[in-house]
């Protein structure tokens, strides 16, 4: 399993310290914001797991990885946090 850990101050990740993926695919683009980050073995800066940005007067945010809401990887108190932190995140009223 890689380890994901915040790449940024944001609301998805707030109070998270480490996520636990199972089938993480890197994400990159020039627009949206790291959100999460898989560190390489060397201590580089390794793969983005989570992006985010604002898509007109909406949110997107793309994560690497669907299996992180399965119930078998709730059981990390990260992944937890993390799902509840992206449903608070989605529900919120900007206006």
């Amino acid at each position: 399993f890689a380890i994901a850990v915040p790449a940024a101050d944001h609301p998805a990740v707030a109070g998270v310290d480490r996520v636990v993926s199972n089938h993480a695919t890197g994400l990159a683009h020039k627009e949206l914001s790291p959100v999460l980050r898989v560190r390489d073995g060397d201590g580089g800066d390794g793969a983005l797991l989570a992006l985010a940005g604002a898509v007109g007067k909406g949110r997107l945010l793309a994560v690497g990885d669907s299996s992180l809401v399965i119930n078998s990887m709730l059981r990390y108190p990260g992944n937890r946090l993390f799902v509840r932190n992206v449903l608070n995140y989605a529900l919120e009223d900007d206006q």
